[in-house]
Parts: structure tokens; C-alpha cells; sequence
């Protein structure tokens, strides 16, 4: 019989091996989710006995990311203000939203911190999202379309309330 446990960033894998009975079981840490693989003539169970400390400290987590994306939303509209982006001439897109964001990290550091934490790429997508979605539909943020060099590019500007 012999036990091997092996820890690879946020799994860890417990794999287990006798004569007659063997499995390999993955338990990702952060999310709890668990993987049985390779399993024979083994019956394994599964209980999950989360205590209401452990809920309430992932509903807490849940709610700081909550009020992260508020501070972000508030960050996006102050600078479009800022910006004069306020009719369809001053409109500013998200890449030069990220530039200026990044640029002026000072008056604009939750947006940077949205942007480092995703990183450019992934921010570009998910600014996109919450800007021409969550903000446009709001009614907070109007969106145009302007072609350049045979590709759309969509701006933004602050809607007149």
C-alpha cells in the first residue's frame, strides 16, 4: 500500500495504491471542486461540511468584488467626464480609455487596478463588456461606431441625464 500526496499551485492530488485497490483523487483548494480519476474497487464518498464562518467569508470575498466593480463603474464615468467625453466628437474608446486610466493612475486607481489585475488584454474585453452593457444600458454611456482602416471601432461618451 502507499500514499502519495503531491500539491501543484492550487490542486492537490492524493493518489492512493495497494494490491487489490487504487485511485487518484485532484481537490482544487481554492474552488473545492473534486476530481476521482483511475478509480478500482474503490467507493468513495463525498460530504461537504462547510461551516457558516467559511460561507460567510466567501459571500464576503463576493461582496468586496462587488463593490470593486461600483468603485470601477464610478472610475469609468468620472473619467469620461473628465475627459470631455460628452458628445459623439469627444467619444474616446476603450484602448485610449485603458492609456489614460494607466496614465493617470492617481485620479483613476480602481480602473488601474482593474486593468493590472486582468492584465490589458483581458481588461480591453472585459471594460468592453461592462462599459458598452452594463453602462449603456444603464442609460449612463452612449456608444458609437467609427470605421478606421476597414475595422469598427466603438467609442464612448457620457450620456446627457
Amino acid at each position: 500500500m502507499s500514499v502519495k500526496i503531491t500539491r501543484r499551485a492550487e490542486d492537490l492530488e492524493i493518489a492512493f495504491s495497494s494490491s487489490d485497490k487504487s485511485f487518484i483523487l485532484t481537490i482544487n483548494v481554492k474552488e473545492g471542486n473534486i476530481t476521482i480519476r483511475d478509480a478500482t474497487n474503490v467507493i468513495i464518498s463525498y460530504e461537504d461540511q462547510r461551516r457558516p464562518i467559511e460561507e460567510a467569508a466567501v459571500h464576503k470575498e463576493k461582496e468586496r468584488e462587488a463593490v470593486k466593480m461600483r468603485e470601477v463603474r464610478e472610475t469609468i464615468i468620472e473619467l469620461l467626464r473628465r475627459e470631455g467625453a460628452n458628445n459623439p466628437h469627444n467619444a474616446l474608446s476603450i484602448d485610449e480609455i485603458i492609456e489614460i486610466a494607466q496614465y493617470n493612475k492617481g485620479f483613476y486607481k480602481p480602473l488601474y487596478d482593474f486593468i493590472k489585475k486582468y492584465g490589458v488584454n483581458e481588461g480591453r474585453k472585459l471594460l468592453a463588456l461592462f462599459v458598452a452593457g452594463t453602462l449603456a444600458r444603464e442609460g449612463l454611456v452612449n456608444k458609437i461606431c467609427e470605421q478606421k482602416n476597414g475595422k469598427k471601432e466603438y467609442k464612448f461618451f457620457i450620456s446627457e441625464v
